[in-house]
């Protein structure tokens, strides 16, 4: 899937700003005379944005007090209303419910939108998909029919909650709330269990996308609010959640076609929500259209919300009881009494527990579920107490200002169940005091299963055990870092710009710079890169020449030949030897990775670190049993594979094989197995989505003094990416310094190797935890692509092998060639050794002309000049930011004959070094920041490559054979395989 850079819409930026500012200067008295709700005066451009900070339902509940319960506000270009009591929430969701009974779709749903029943506008289509969920999933008798699944499923639960107290371990409410939610609703659709409570690893994951998707959906998004630049994605939402949604819909689609093999074997019936669904596709309910999308967005909305709801909620009422110890002793006392000797809780119990209730409510009104609910859309002008609500307009219901109004709670801060036993109040919809499910027509639909849930989730926690706080625990809140607070600056920031813009390139040309495209003002050339920047700057230099500038922001220099990347990585190296810093890669990152140091004594010394422990010769021909062990595991599991007939992911075993090996050379032992698809697809994902956060277009990195608003949330992201890692390498560390404390024999491992230096007090290099843990990500990175241990560890090799794969399943010729020249020297020997290597010709020259059309990184990683400096007759400013753009010179033709195309034969006639002494082809740099991890990558492709060649037959799958290999690339800080290849 090809990436969607900010880039081509960067142009739009300037004109939008300054036309929305225009606007802006006559919108607010335009507003005033529409007869729009009274609300805070808007500034140009942003609206009031600057007000609703990182908790926006907080906020807008205090502006509430000051406007009134029916505000109106402009956020951005859209006019929005909000309503903060009950009898405006009853005018919206009850009197005028159809012309508000519309969502307002959120930018990020993206395609989803379109069959998701959450999104669907108010016609016959949501109707008929409301009326099978109503009558299929959520209906009286359909739930009492489930109460035996629901009773097997709390159980689950209250065992394994057991078995964690005999143990004495903490219990994740959250989480085993949320494993219990998660498989009652799979079972219910799939006859199924999704994951298991005593599976961290697989819940926590499932979980983690759900969150995401969550947030993803209702977080702030410059798309939503200024929609005239809602294409270009700037924040990458709508990129984010499409890769959670296709996560989601790989399992689903799994579900789907394995119950479709079934039923055309004559498998049995299961009669679940699945099967019904089935059958009204087979129907040909044409109103409610049950195609595939429909079905994904239809279990995507089930799973999301049924898991999420049910377990925050519970999360929260058992957080509110521990902080209450009377409310936990009255709720405990109340199940003894009722339940008594029973085991376990029936949902008939429920009924006589009216505290127990009470403290459902009480949680559902101090921590509603969607604090804002979903947004509606005005379909017409509407008169609403006096006011004009226009066409158009979004309208948020505040249930959450609601729940703590001082007119309708009294002491509404504090969690007092006791106020629900001389009010009743009923939370389903009917009273407008407490609708944390909304009301009207799109109330939630699950609100009868969720409801049932909770309570019988909490009742058997609190019936079965004594709770207490861990000793060190505190709950604290992590804030959500908003756009808001520094869209202010925005047109500051872009208005500067434009004015420094006309000056700029005037001054350029006489400061003697390189030749290059003329910029335009304050986008300079960022329009011309397009989705593939490697491939338009191969462009461009062919008409502006292989030394190259460009305005990218700051000035960009471009290298597009051997001889001229020769002058920047050879002789001047030492003043290009530093690296400019993605603003991704957060400073924590930055200033201890090996990647992203400047040229100093520090670097210097991490390096050496790396080169004498882990890359040297004679430490790689130590390690030479263990790259045979991991290949020959390949090898076997590949050959289970071909037995079953299913089709190899060559991506996914070649990268799992080289997580393995990197994990095993520094903590002796494997992260993932071959035959675990989701561990290893879970650190593919993770090393992917690292290189492309890293890597992909940031307009914090082209316009510096817009960086700290992060506005596509680059480094939010990529924060979260490492703090996943980080857990698995503490875990390891902390393991290993408790085994030295307890005097078990050492590994001799990487691991203890640094841990020796840092016991040593290596000052230079400074082995602190934060240090080990980016040494551990620079070695996964250098066999992922070249930087950080395990991120780029983990796929340049498997990247490669990908993609020789992929040329050689295109040319049959080709791939013959290298089974004969195996076959030949190998004989009957059924292992090859890496001694072999040397003796298939041809194999190498696969792997050069691999590494030649597909570098790992196409552009290199990006240098810094760190002083002023010639090249080749033009002057280089300091701070200037130098690509090579390896992937051009490759395509050279002045080079290379017929360039384009695949063809190993060209180096059995010339010898190339590319270990950086030959520039026509330099994969893994040159100079001082050469990778360091080349030794090892250089050893691993050939030996994979080799070893599953001489063992197999290799074909492609009928549909890809007849379609052909889809060879698109995506770009990013390496350059990966947008489809994998499956043999």
């Amino acid at each position: 899937m090809a990436m969607l850079f900010l880039f081509p819409w960067l142009a739009w930026l300037l004109v939008s700003v300054s036309g929305v500012y225009l606007l802006g200067l006559l919108t607010h008295e335009r507003e005033r005379r529409r007869g729009l709700p009274p609300g805070p005066r808007p500034l140009p451009v942003i609206g009031s944005l600057h007000l609703l900070g990182d908790q926006p339902h907080r906020s807008l509940a205090r502006l509430a007090k000051v406007h009134g319960p029916l505000m109106s506000l402009r956020l951005g270009t859209v006019t929005t209303v909000v309503a903060s009591s009950p009898a405006v929430a009853r005018e919206f969701l009850q009197r005028h419910d159809a012309v508000f009974s519309n969502r307002s779709v959120p930018d990020a749903t993206g395609a989803h939108s379109r069959t998701s029943s959450v999104w669907l506008p108010n016609a016959p289509r949501w109707r008929a998909m409301r009326k099978i969920m109503g009558a299929e999933l959520f209906a009286p008798h359909r739930l009492d029919a489930l109460q035996q699944l629901r009773r097997e499923k709390v159980q689950e639960l209250v065992d394994h909650v057991g078995r964690l107290a005999r143990r004495g371990e903490p219990v994740d409410v959250g989480r085993v709330a949320f494993t219990t939610s998660l498989n009652l609703v799979s079972r219910t659709i799939f006859s199924r269990d999704l994951t298991r409570l005593d599976d961290d690893g697989g819940t926590r994951e499932f979980q983690r996308v759900v969150t995401e998707i969550m947030e993803a959906v209702g977080c702030p998004n410059i798309s939503d609010y200024f929609p005239a630049i809602a294409a270009a994605d700037l924040q990458g939402w709508r990129r984010h959640l499409a890769r959670l949604f296709a996560r989601l819909h790989r399992i689903f689609d799994e579900e789907i076609d394995g119950r479709l093999r079934g039923r055309d074997a004559g498998e049995p019936r299961k009669n679940d929500f699945l099967d019904l669904l089935l059958d009204a596709a087979d129907d040909g309910d044409s109103t409610a259209r049950l195609d595939r999308d429909t079905l994904r967005s239809l279990f995507t909305d089930l799973f999301s919300a049924g898991s999420d709801t049910s377990s925050s909620t519970v999360e929260w009422a058992m957080t509110e009881l521990l902080r209450s110890p009377t409310s936990m002793a009255k709720v405990c006392d109340e199940l003894d009494a009722v339940i008594g000797a029973k085991k376990s809780i029936e949902e008939s119990d429920i009924g006589r527990l009216p505290y127990l209730q009470a403290v459902v409510k009480e949680t559902f009104r101090l921590h509603p579920p969607a604090p804002l609910l979903l947004p509606r859309h005005t379909q017409d002008d509407i008169k609403i107490m006096g006011y004009t609500i226009p066409k158009g307009s979004r309208v948020f219901v505040n249930v959450w200002a609601m729940g703590r109004d001082k007119e309708t709670w009294s002491d509404p801060e504090k969690f007092m169940p006791e106020r629900f036993f001389g009010k009743a109040v009923d939370l389903r919809g009917g009273d407008f005091d407490l609708i944390p499910f909304g009301g009207g027509r799109r109330i939630c639909p699950g609100m009868p299963l969720a409801i049932r849930m909770v309570h019988m989730l909490l009742a058997s926690m609190l019936n079965k055990f004594t709770w207490r706080l861990p000793a060190e625990a505190e709950r604290n809140a992590m804030a959500m870092l908003f756009l808001f607070p520094w869209l202010a600056w925005l047109l500051v920031s872009v208005s500067g710009v434009y004015l420094l813009g006309l000056l700029t390139h005037e001054r350029e040309r006489r400061r003697g710079l390189p030749p290059g495209p003329r910029p335009l003002p304050v986008i300079g050339s960022l329009h011309l890169l397009g989705d593939q920047p490697h491939r338009f700057l191969a462009r461009l230099a062919k008409v502006h020449g292989p030394l190259m500038s460009l305005r990218l922001g700051a000035v960009r220099v471009v290298a597009s030949s051997p001889a001229v990347a020769r002058e920047f990585l050879q002789r001047h190296d030492a003043v290009f030897s530093s690296r400019f810093v993605p603003d991704a890669t957060g400073d924590d990152y930055a200033k201890n990775s090996l990647a992203w140091l400047p040229n100093g004594p520090r670097w210097r010394a991490l390096r050496k670190v790396i080169v004498t422990q882990l890359f040297a010769p004679h430490r790689l021909d130590e390690l030479e049993h263990l790259r045979r062990e991991k290949v020959q595991e390949l090898v076997d599991h590949v050959g289970r594979l071909a037995i079953m007939g299913e089709v190899v992911d060559i991506g996914r075993v070649a990268f799992a094989t080289s997580l393995n090996l990197v994990s095993q050379t520094i903590f002796s032992r494997d992260l993932t197995s071959l035959s675990d698809d989701g561990g290893s697809k879970e650190f593919q994902e993770v090393a992917t989505n690292m290189m492309e956060a890293m890597g992909g277009p940031n307009i914090s990195d082209f316009f510096p003094a817009l960086a700290a608003a992060d506005l596509q949330g680059w480094r939010r992201r990529l924060a979260r990416l490492f703090a996943r890692l980080h857990r698995i390498f503490d875990d390891e560390i902390d393991g290993r310094l408790r085994g030295r404390d307890d005097g078990e024999p050492r590994k001799n491992d990487f691991l203890d190797l640094l841990l020796d230096a840092a016991e040593d007090g290596d000052k230079t290099a400074r082995l602190d935890r934060e240090t080990l843990r980016a040494l551990f990500m620079y070695s996964w990175c250098d066999i992922f692509r070249h930087y950080d241990l395990f991120a780029a560890g983990s796929d340049t090799s498997s990247s490669t092998v990908e993609w020789a794969m992929a040329e050689l399943l295109q040319s049959p010729t080709l791939m013959a060639k290298s089974c004969d020249e195996i076959a030949r020297v190998l004989g009957s020997r059924k292992s090859i050794e890496e001694s072999d290597i040397d003796q298939l010709p041809y194999l190498q020259a696969v792997v050069k002309e691999t590494l030649r059309l597909h570098p790992p990184a196409p552009l290199l990683l990006p240098r810094h000049a760190q002083v002023d400096t010639k090249i080749m007759g033009y002057t280089i400013p300091k701070g200037s930011r130098v690509y090579i753009t390896v992937w051009a010179m490759s395509r050279d033709k002045a080079i290379w004959l017929e360039p384009e195309k695949f063809m190993p034969e060209r180096f059995m006639r010339r010898q190339i070094d590319f270990r950086g002494g030959d520039f026509d082809l330099v994969p893994f740099g040159a100079g001082r920041r050469i990778c360091p991890g080349m030794p090892l990558a250089i050893r691993m492709v050939p030996l994979v490559l080799a070893s599953i060649l001489h063992k197999f037959t290799w074909r492609l799958p009928t549909e890809v054979k007849r379609n052909g290999v889809d060879m698109t690339e995506k770009f990013g800080l390496t350059l990966a395989k947008a489809v994998p290849i499956g043999s």
